[in-house]
């Protein structure tokens, strides 16, 4: 196999984003730029230069749109969806099949797949603070779950403590950990607790949303186009009012030692395409 390197892998990302662009003009479905990548275009108009991922979030009845139409769209894309038979994630991952993308770090039942973007559902919230914040720690409760059983076996060169915290977890995992289609389930019920379409506050509860994403729904109810690596993309019609939501002074770089990516993989053309 040919190693794609990181330039080339934020290239095939773009790609990914310019198909799901086009499918969602073509199907009105809704999408918008999030998190670091909303923030990079706002910022850098481009990827923020020590990222290197993409994610996008659609309200919840466009992405069971999405999930339901795409697949089949595109000769090379395919879906990783929380409804596959065996599903890995608790959200959609959109991946180029022609690519192999390796964890330096495995983690277990995740089998590989290739150079993705993340699509996250925003879901309808409570009006009052005090239950979206009591819904907020059940739903972490459920994701703090998911993560121990896909809790990682780091299988470089590690101390005594993390060989013996690695089957310390395995041993959990085959005799006590829930089933992970039934956790999901249990998730996705709690999600969409509040109707999308009736809720005044909306927001992406993930294992990377916290308390900050609670928006009010106007700020997703157009969108705006932003510049990001050379292409238009959409943003919410206030990307500004959802930025600050989350990140408060998010045009501020954080400190040098915080530039770093999270993530640690090396990513291949697969043989097919030799």
């Amino acid at each position: 196999m040919i190693e794609i390197d990181l330039q080339q892998q934020k290239q095939i990302m773009i790609d990914i984003l310019i198909k799901i662009d086009e499918f969602c003009n073509k199907n009105n479905i809704n999408y918008f730029l999030a998190d670091g990548t909303m923030i990079g275009a706002a910022r850098h108009k481009g990827f923020i230069p020590w990222d290197d991922d993409i994610d996008i979030i659609m309200p919840r009845p466009d992405y069971e749109l999405f999930i339901k139409k795409f697949p089949g769209s595109y000769e090379n894309l395919s879906l990783a969806t929380p409804y596959d038979e065996f599903p890995l994630y608790y959200y959609v991952k959109v991946y180029d099949r022609r690519t192999l993308k390796i964890e330096e770090i495995d983690y277990g039942i995740h089998k590989p797949f290739g150079i993705d973007i993340d699509v996250f559902p925003i879901d309808g919230e409570s009006d009052r603070y005090d239950r979206f914040i009591k819904d907020f720690y059940k739903r972490k409760k459920i994701l703090d779950t998911y993560c121990r059983i896909i809790a990682y076996r780091d299988n470089r060169e590690c101390s005594f403590k993390q060989k013996i915290k690695n089957i310390v977890v395995e041993t959990w995992k085959k005799m006590f950990a829930p089933d992970i289609k039934d956790l999901i389930k249990k998730y996705n019920r709690l999600a969409t607790k509040y109707d999308y379409n009736s809720s005044a506050y909306v927001g992406e509860l993930s294992v990377y949303g916290g308390k900050t994403s609670r928006h009010k729904k106007e700020i997703f109810n157009d969108y705006a186009l932003v510049e990001f690596e050379g292409y238009k993309f959409r943003a919410p019609i206030d990307y500004k009012t959802y930025l600050t939501d989350k990140y408060g002074d998010y045009m501020k770089l954080p400190p040098e030692n915080e530039r770093i990516t999270h993530h640690n993989y090396k990513a291949y053309w697969k043989d097919s395409n030799l």
